[in-house]
C-alpha cells in the first residue's frame, strides 16, 4: 500500500510542477528524472520503507532508514564487484547531500544494497541520516544505480524529512491538579504467557497525524499454543489540556484499540514477529502508546510494552483521523489450512528432506520423535511395508507416516531435493521448495505414497500458478478468488481425496499448485492473493464450487451442460474476446473463461469482482476470514 501511495504523490507533484499550482503543504518539488538506462535489464519496484514521510530528526540527531526495492529486472543485483547497487542524489545529479554521514561511500552516494538480489527478490537499503543544525522541511531525492554500469529503471526515490527543535519540557504537574484521568477498562489476564525479545524503537518524535512503525518479535514462553493471538492497542491517558479520546489508529488498524489478528497460531516456544503501523494523535504532547497481545479476549501475559510519542506540531488544518465502522464480519475464527498431495511416488522413491530456515520437528505418525535441525537432510524411505527415517542424529522404522512439522515458524520453507519438479512454460525453475509442514504418507489402502504439503489457505493461493505473473491485476486477483473459494469448497465439501489423506492435488486435477519457488517469481501474483485475503464466492450464503479453464469457443458451459445437474451460479454466458479471436475450446469450458477474463480487465478495465459476477451468476463475495 505505502508503494501506492508513493508513486500517487509523485504523479502529484508532477502534475502541480507542470500547470504552476503546486500547494500541497509541503515545499518539496519531487520529479522523476530521465536518465539513460543502458542496461534494461536494471529494473525495480519501490516495496516500502521503515519509516513513512515525513521522516521527523531533531537537529543534530542520526537515524537509520530503510529502503527497499523489489528486482523486477532479468538479472542479478550486487552488493558488492563492479556493477553494486547503491544511489546517487540527483536534482541536482550528485549534489553533496546535507544529510550525508561517515556510512555514505560520498557525501552524494549512499552505502551499497545489504547483499546479492536475484529477480524477484527484495534488496534493501539502509541510509544513514545525520540531520543538519537548522530546523526545516527537506526532501532528499535519489536514484538507485549499478556502478560503472547502468541507471535503474524506476530506481528514482526520495525522502521526505521534517527537522524539528526540541520541545522544551513543561514543569510537571502535581497529580490530581487539573487533569482528568480516563477511565481504563478492567484487563482480564490470560494464562498464557510471553515475552518481548525485540522491540525496534522505544521513542518517537513525530509531528502531529504523521505515520510511524515499531517492530516487535514475541515470543511464547507458556506451555500452551497460542490460538490466533491478535494485537492491541490500550487506550492511553490524554497529556494535560487535551480533551476527547485518544487513539493512535492507523487505518489498516480493524478499531480504534484493535490492531488485528497476527494470522497464525504460535506454538509454545515459538517466536511471532509484527510489524504495527500507527499515527501519532492530532494536538502537541507527550504520550505512551501501550501495545499487548490478546487471546480469547484475554491479555497473554507479559506481553505489553509501552512507546513513548512525542508530538512535536499539531497536524495539518484538515487532517482527518482514521474513522472506524463496525468491524466487518466474518464466519471464520482464523485462516484455514489445507493439505496438498504434491507428488504421487510412483515407484515407492525416497524422498530427501532439507528445511531452508527453520528447526523442524520430527514425528512418527503423531508422536514426537526430535528435531531436525535448519540446512540438515533427513531421507525417508519403504523398507518393506515400512517407511524408513534417517537424518544422521536420529533413525527410526514406522507402520503410520512421517510428518515434519516447523518448530515456531508455520510458514517455514522446506525443499524436496531429490524430485524435480519442472514446468516447461514457467521457465527452468525446479519447483521442489514449500512452506509449512510435509508428511511421507501412504493412501489409506498402502496402493500410493505421496508426499503431502499442508500449509496455511493464503500460502497455498500464493503457489498457484494458473495466470502469467504479467497478466492484468484485476484478472489474477479474480481468478485467484475463483481457486481460494474452489479448493475450500473441495476441501469441505468433497471426500475426493479423503482415502488419499490430503484435500487437493497439485496439478490441474484441481489446481496448478507449484509452491514457494513460484512465489519468488510471480510478486504479482501474491500481491493479488494478498489483496483478496479470505474472499470467496457464495450462492444464497452457501460457499460453492468455481470451476475455470483456459478458454471458450465464444461462450462458457452450463454445469449441467457438461456434467449433468444444476448449479444456477453456473450458467452459459458470452466469450466475448475468445468469439472476436475464433478461439477453439481448450478446457470444459464451465465457469470463468481465463483467456477472456484477462480481456475483460485489460480492454474493458473491469475490476475483479465485477468478473466474478459476469462469470458466476447471483454470486456474492464474502469475506471468510480476517
Amino acid at each position: 500500500m505505502h508503494a501506492i501511495l508513493r508513486y500517487s504523490k509523485f504523479f502529484l507533484f508532477s502534475f502541480f510542477l507542470l500547470v504552476g499550482l503546486f500547494a500541497l503543504g509541503s515545499q518539496a518539488q519531487a520529479k522523476d528524472p530521465e536518465y539513460t538506462i543502458k542496461d534494461p535489464t536494471y529494473i525495480a519496484q519501490f516495496v516500502d520503507q521503515s519509516e513513512r514521510d515525513p521522516i521527523v530528526m531533531e537537529p543534530g540527531s542520526t537515524k537509520t532508514v530503510t529502503v527497499r526495492f523489489r528486482n523486477v529486472g532479468g538479472g542479478h543485483w550486487d552488493g558488492t564487484g563492479s556493477r553494486y547497487i547503491s544511489a546517487y542524489t540527483i536534482n541536482d545529479r550528485y549534489r553533496k547531500s546535507a544529510f550525508a554521514t561517515n556510512q555514505w561511500r560520498s557525501s552524494a552516494q549512499t552505502a551499497k544494497i545489504s547483499s546479492r538480489i536475484a529477480p524477484g527478490q527484495i534488496g534493501e537499503l539502509a541510509i544513514e541520516l545525520h540531520a543538519p543544525d537548522k530546523p526545516g522541511e527537506y526532501t532528499e531525492e535519489f536514484h538507485l544505480a549499478a556502478e560503472n554500469h547502468t541507471w535503474v529503471h524506476k530506481g528514482y526515490f526520495f525522502l521526505e524529512i521534517h527537522v524539528v527543535a526540541p520541545k522544551v519540557s513543561e514543569p510537571e504537574q502535581a497529580e490530581g491538579e487539573g487533569e482528568e484521568k480516563q477511565e481504563v477498562p478492567e484487563v482480564i489476564m490470560s494464562q498464557s504467557s510471553g515475552q518481548v525479545l525485540f522491540l525496534s524503537q522505544r521513542k518517537f518524535v513525530m509531528a502531529g497525524g504523521a505515520q510511524s512503525n515499531v517492530l516487535l518479535t514475541y515470543q511464547n514462553t507458556g506451555e500452551n499454543i497460542w490460538s490466533n493471538p491478535k494485537v492491541v492497542a490500550t487506550r492511553p491517558v490524554p497529556p494535560l489540556g487535551v480533551e476527547g479520546t485518544l487513539s493512535f489508529a492507523d487505518s489498516n488498524w480493524r478499531s480504534h484499540t484493535d490492531v488485528g489478528f497476527l494470522g497464525e497460531n504460535v506454538n509454545a516456544g515459538g517466536l511471532i514477529q509484527t510489524n504495527v503501523t500507527f499515527r501519532a494523535p492530532k494536538k502537541a504532547g507527550t504520550y505512551t502508546m501501550e501495545i499487548a497481545l490478546n487471546e480469547n479476549a484475554q491479555q497473554i501475559q507479559n506481553s505489553k510494552i509501552a512507546v513513548e510519542v512525542e508530538v512535536v506540531s499539531d497536524a495539518p488544518a484538515g487532517y482527518v483521523e482514521p474513522f472506524f465502522q463496525e468491524v466487518e464480519q466474518v464466519r471464520l475464527e482464523r485462516e484455514p489450512t489445507i493439505r496438498v498431495g504434491v507428488w504421487k511416488l510412483e515407484n515407492r522413491e525416497p524422498a530427501e528432506f532439507r528445511s531452508e530456515n527453520e528447526d523442524y520437528h520430527v514425528y512418527d505418525g503423531d508422536v514426537f520423535k526430535g528435531t531436525l535441525g535448519r540446512q540438515k537432510i533427513a531421507r525417508m524411505s519403504v523398507v518393506g511395508e515400512f517407511i524408513a527415517y534417517s537424518d544422521g542424529a536420529l533413525q527410526f522404522y514406522t507402520n503410520q507416516y512421517v510428518r515434519m512439522v516447523p518448530a515456531s515458524d508455520p510458514r517455514a520453507v522446506f525443499q524436496i531435493m531429490n524430485h524435480d519438479r519442472i514446468v516447461t512454460w514457467r521457465g527452468p525453475n525446479d519447483f521442489d521448495q514449500y512452506r509449512g509442514v510435509m508428511e511421507y504418507r501412504f493412501t489409506e489402502d498402502r496402493d500410493a505414497l505421496y508426499i503431502i504439503n499442508e500449509l496455511g489457505m493464503e500460502d497455498y493461493v500464493a503457489g498457484i500458478a494458473e495466470a502469467s505473473n504479467h497478466s492484468p491485476m484485476e484478472y489474477q486477483k479474480a481468478l485467484l478468488t475463483a481457486a481460494r473459494t474452489y479448493a475450500y469448497y473441495t476441501m469441505e465439501h468433497t471426500d475426493k481425496h479423503d482415502k488419499r489423506n490430503f484435500d487437493v492435488v497439485a496439478h490441474t486435477g484441481d489446481q496448478l499448485y507449484l509452491g514457494y519457488v513460484s512465489e519468488q517469481g510471480a510478486y504479482n501474483n501474491v500481491l493479488a492473493a494478498r489483496e483478496t485475503r479470505g474472499q470467496m464466492i457464495a450462492y444464497q450464503n452457501e460457499i460453492v464450487v468455481t470451476p475455470y479453464y483456459g478458454n471458450s469457443d465464444g461462450r462458457t458451459r452450463s454445469w449441467a451442460e457438461v456434467w449433468g445437474g444444476n448449479k444456477p451460479w453456473l450458467v452459459s454466458v458470452p466469450a466475448v474476446y475468445d468469439r472476436r479471436d475464433g478461439k477453439r475450446m481448450f478446457g470444459h469450458g464451465v465457469g470463468m473463461s481465463q483467456r477472456d477474463a484477462a480481456y475483460r480487465a485489460e480492454d474493458m478495465h473491469e475490476t475483479w469482482d465485477e468478473i466474478i459476477h459476469y462469470y458466476y451468476t447471483d454470486v456474492d463475495i464474502v469475506k471468510m476470514y480476517h
